[in-house]
């Protein structure tokens, strides 16, 4: 047809994809008991202690505990790590997280608890 005009000349081709980006925000909670501390406090720097592992955002974690840390320097105290178990897992993961020591009532000490910076 004369004077007609193709409308996709010069256009991207179409696609059969599109990008797509999506966030979510899931919380919950886990609770470890550490019973018989101090006999974990006879462990040797740097070596740790690997609990269950526990499913959150639809990936399974698990919680390192160092009970004499990862350092000779300070050896008079605990470190605990978040590690994901499956970091090939589909895609990137940004957690932030809190550990807190816990009171006998189940309420979180201030002074003994610490969050991850924001993801």
């Amino acid at each position: 047809m004369a004077g007609a005009q193709d409308s996709s000349v010069g256009a991207p081709p179409p696609s059969d994809s599109s990008p797509e980006f999506v966030a979510k925000e899931v919380s919950g909670s886990h609770v470890i008991t550490i019973k018989g501390y101090s006999l974990t406090k006879k462990l040797p720097t740097r070596d740790m202690i690997t609990a269950a592992t526990f499913n959150a955002a639809g990936h399974r974690w698990s919680i390192l505990y160092y009970p004499n840390d990862t350092t000779y320097d300070d050896s008079q105290f605990i470190s605990l790590y978040l590690m994901k178990i499956d970091p090939n897992h589909g895609h990137d993961t940004m957690a932030q997280f809190s550990f807190s020591l816990l009171s006998v009532d189940g309420v979180p000490v201030p002074q003994h608890s610490n969050t991850s910076g924001a993801p």
